[in-house]
């Protein structure tokens, strides 16, 4: 048996790089947000444009996935960039 532990944080098991001090504080430098269907609104409200991408929401394959409250958002206030946003 081995001495050794192996632990894989979201970051390496995403394949994301880890967020530097330059990294958005909405999505934590993933670029993408979970939330609930009711948070949508919120989500919209503080957006700087107002408005939400939500993605993944299909499998592969492009049946729709389960229904299983949660949705992900592309990050409202990076957009994905996974930067913070610049004053």
């Amino acid at each position: 048996m081995s001495d050794k532990l192996i632990i894989e944080d979201r970051y390496t098991a995403l394949g994301i790089p880890h967020p530097d001090e330059n990294s958005c504080d909405e999505c934590e430098g993933t670029g993408y947000v979970p939330c609930q269907a009711s948070e949508l609104n919120e989500y919209a409200c503080n957006s700087p444009k107002g408005r939400v991408v939500v993605v993944g929401q299909k499998e592969k394959d492009g049946t729709a996935m389960s229904d299983d409250g949660w949705l992900f958002l592309l990050c409202p206030i990076c957009e994905g960039t996974r930067m913070k946003a610049q004053s």
